[in-house]
């Protein structure tokens, strides 16, 4: 049976090789790399797979040097950023109030695996937990509004790496590759046809405003999608806490069921 570095390898490598194809790594500064999904060192091997899916990443690394790291060894690329995420280096990522990204995935994990108080986890009580999840974004590549443009980038650039990385925004490879059992996703805008992926057998549920179901039968696989941790903390319109407590008792209602 192949192995989740043999899946990843399947399904990315030609899409890493034909990004970095031809292009001069120089001109395409101030530009971050791209994201491609990471996974904690126990996540294959984990009870329950459960994977975060949000839009994409501020500042991730270097395109530059992600472009020519691929280039020279596009296999070795794939995998630049996996040590760092199972050092579990994010862990310093959240801001004191929690309520964000990261304080969101704490609080729905820590319901999932009985942790009482959320801050474990950042905090390093409970890297058995975060050992066992996974990252993936909709976008491998960053908005051209946030960190490109601020950082002076060449629109044109951009936009030529934009066309590039589309291929990377298929839900088949996370899906593929990860082969996950739950997957909470944190982008609105992903459509149910994205989401779905190709799959005609996939149910999809709306539990309630802001809150999506679907089921894939025959990978026995549930995907949660709910707003972006920011939108939820800042639309006046949720409690974060409840929220959070609310999509993980829907989770381990799925994996339960």
């Amino acid at each position: 049976m192949d192995n989740i570095k043999e899946r990843y390898i399947s399904s990315y490598l030609p899409l890493v090789e034909s990004f970095v194809k031809d292009l001069d790594a120089e001109q395409y500064a101030n530009i971050p790399e791209l994201f491609l999904p990471l996974f904690g060192k126990n996540f294959e091997h984990s009870k329950a797979k459960i994977a975060f899916v949000g839009r994409d990443t501020l500042r991730w690394g270097s395109m530059v040097e992600f472009i020519k790291h691929g280039q020279d060894n596009p296999k070795e690329a794939l995998f630049r950023n996996l040590g760092e995420f199972q050092h579990l280096d994010f862990k310093g990522w959240m801001h004191n109030s929690g309520r964000n990204y990261w304080g969101f995935i704490y609080r729905v994990l820590s319901q999932i695996h009985g942790v009482s108080n959320w801050k474990d986890l950042p905090n390093g009580k409970r890297d058995d937990v975060l050992d066992q999840m996974a990252w993936g974004n909709t976008h491998a590549l960053e908005n051209f509004g946030a960190t490109p443009k601020n950082e002076g980038a060449s629109r044109q650039h951009y936009d030529e790496l934009n066309k590039r990385s589309i291929p990377f925004k298929s839900f088949r490879h996370l899906y593929k590759v990860l082969e996950p059992d739950l997957v909470i996703l944190m982008n609105w805008r992903a459509s149910e046809a994205r989401v779905a992926a190709g799959d005609t057998n996939c149910q999809a549920t709306e539990i309630e405003k802001h809150i999506w179901y679907y089921f894939f039968p025959e990978a026995n696989r549930h995907v949660i999608q709910v707003p972006h941790p920011t939108y939820i903390a800042r639309s006046g319109k949720y409690d974060f806490d409840d929220f959070a407590k609310k999509v993980a008792q829907i989770a381990k209602d799925k994996l339960n069921g």
